[in-house]
């Protein structure tokens, strides 16, 4: 999951790779009954670097609902970012 949060949020877009990230979330995903919050946020950013904001924003969501309802307060700020650069169609990367 490492690379798949590198290539979706790197800060230097020559290591961006929005459809590699993407596939390789699918391939870690797969058979998984539920992923935990942290993970949400990896496949939402895969998604949003692939355009795909209405994904992106629906799993940074249910993300933003766990961390609130677990009262976890640096998960909710992140999400919250996120979810405020998804809804303007924008991809969220790392600050460089």
């Amino acid at each position: 999951m490492l690379a798949a949060t590198v290539y979706s949020t790197a800060p230097d877009p020559t290591l961006r790779d929005g459809p590699v990230a993407l596939e390789l979330m699918q391939r870690c995903l797969r058979g998984q009954q539920s992923i935990g919050p942290a993970v949400q946020l990896i496949a939402a950013a895969a998604h949003a670097e692939c355009g795909d904001f209405a994904a992106a924003i629906r799993l940074a969501e249910t993300s933003w609902r766990i961390a609130q309802s677990s009262n976890n307060a640096q998960l909710l700020q992140q999400c919250s970012a996120r979810l405020e650069a998804y809804r303007s169609n924008t991809a969220w990367h790392e600050p460089e």
